[in-house]
């Protein structure tokens, strides 16, 4: 750990956290205590923060996505959550915070941690990116506009060996009627929906244009 942590200073990044949970084994667990006594040692002050859930919530978590508890072999889902228990005391004994997830939605989630160790607004993270349907369409996109009712600035001669970031083929596709009427539609809903994604905390959002020009697409 105190490698990986300066590895990150380095790197410029003096706010980092570690992540371990049952898949990492029980020796590792009891490295982490090993760990966490040599960075306080050292004057580096770590803040320990576990998660916990009720018995009953999270078998039901496990039932619902089906997956695998690490440590289950042949005995079920409990006795591998009871076992869990047994190997996480240390650590939770020492935790500088305890958040219990049982009544929590991811939502709240981040709202706790947020408030906790965040800084700032979060503010909502808008990608917009141009692509052709020949080659199909962007599979993390959450939001698409088909443009192809737009002039295609490739088959004007003298823009077709340039692109979006070129102002020759920004006036043209800006100045097209129908890309002023498509604005006129488009912005009032992306002003209307953004916020409440992020309301829903969807601190991330992908608007896909096909169109072969980037500023077809509003910002």
């Amino acid at each position: 750990m105190k490698s990986a942590l300066e590895v990150c200073r380095r790197g410029g990044h003096d706010r980092v956290a570690f992540v371990i949970d049952a898949r990492s084994g029980g020796a590792l667990f009891a490295e982490a205590n090993a760990a966490l006594d040599a960075l306080s040692a050292a004057g580096d002050k770590p803040h320990l923060l576990f998660f916990d859930a009720s018995d009953e919530v999270l078998l039901r978590r496990y039932s619902e996505t089906r997956h695998r508890h690490p440590l289950e072999t042949t005995g079920g889902v409990q006795p591998s959550i009871d076992e869990e228990r047994l190997m996480l005391v240390d650590l939770r004994a020492r935790a500088d915070k305890v958040i219990d997830t049982t009544y929590l939605s991811v939502k709240d989630l981040r709202d706790t941690l947020h408030s906790l160790y965040g800084s700032g607004t979060p503010a909502m993270l808008v990608h917009i990116v141009s692509f052709g349907y020949k080659f199909g369409l962007p599979p993390a996109a959450d939001l698409v506009f088909d443009v192809r009712f737009m002039e295609n600035p490739f088959y004007i001669p003298a823009l077709r060996d340039k692109d979006g970031r070129d102002n020759p083929v920004r006036e043209f596709v800006l100045g097209h009627p129908a890309t002023k009427a498509f604005l006129d539609h488009i912005v009032p809903l992306l002003t209307f929906a953004l916020p409440r994604y992020e309301e829903e905390k969807k601190a991330r959002s992908r608007s896909r244009s096909a169109a072969p020009v980037d500023v077809i697409a509003p910002s």
